[in-house]
C-alpha cells in the first residue's frame, strides 16, 4: 500500500485510507487480542488493560477516520500520515499500551522479545522520521516478522509447556 502512496505522491487516495485503516484502528485491537489468545491462562487477566486500551483507542481512531480526511505527505525520504486527532498524546499512549504493552505482558519470552523490538523500534523510527531519514518501519517489520515466524514454528511440545498443558 505504501508503494502506491509513494507513486501517487501522497495525498488522500484509497491507498492512504487503506493504510490508515490497518495501522490506526485495526492494530490496537488485533495485537492485544491475538496475544490474549496465545497467552497462557495464568497471564490472561493482566492482558485486560491492553485489550481495553486497544478497544478505546481504536474507537477514537475509527471515529476520526470516519469523520476526517487522512492524508499522506512525502517528507524527505519518508511518508508522514496526517489525521487531525484530539488528545494526540493520550491516543499515542493508548496505542502503545495496546500494541507494545500487550506483547510485553504476554508471558511468552518470544512475544516479550517482539514487544521489546516493537517498543525500541517505535522510538528509533520516531527519531529517524523526525530527521526525515529513510523510512525505517518496514525494516523493523521485517525483523518482527522473523521473530513471529520463529514463534509460530515452535515445536508443539514447546507451546504446550508454555500454556500449561501436558506434553
Amino acid at each position: 500500500m505504501e508503494s502506491v502512496v509513494w507513486r501517487s505522491g501522497g495525498g488522500a487516495g484509497p491507498a492512504t485510507l487503506a493504510w490508515a485503516l490497518i495501522a490506526l484502528p485495526l492494530l490496537p485491537v488485533w495485537v492485544p487480542f491475538a496475544v490474549l489468545l496465545a497467552a497462557p491462562p495464568r497471564v490472561r487477566r493482566r492482558l485486560a488493560v491492553p485489550a481495553a486500551a486497544g478497544l478505546a483507542t481504536a474507537a477514537v481512531l475509527a471515529y476520526c477516520l470516519a469523520t476526517r480526511t487522512v492524508t499522506a505527505d512525502i517528507r524527505g525520504h519518508t511518508l508522514g500520515y496526517v489525521l487531525d486527532l484530539p488528545q494526540s498524546p493520550l491516543i499515542i499512549v493508548g496505542y502503545l499500551l495496546a500494541t507494545v504493552g500487550a506483547l510485553l505482558l504476554g508471558g511468552d519470552p518470544v512475544l516479550r522479545l517482539l514487544g521489546a523490538l516493537a517498543g525500541t523500534g517505535a522510538v528509533l523510527c520516531a527519531v529517524l522520521w523526525r530527521m526525515e531519514f529513510v523510512s525505517t518501519w518496514c525494516a523493523l517489520a521485517a525483523v518482527a516478522s522473523v521473530v513471529i515466524l520463529g514463534w509460530a514454528r515452535r515445536q508443539p511440545e514447546d507451546s504446550a509447556r508454555l500454556v500449561g498443558r501436558p506434553t
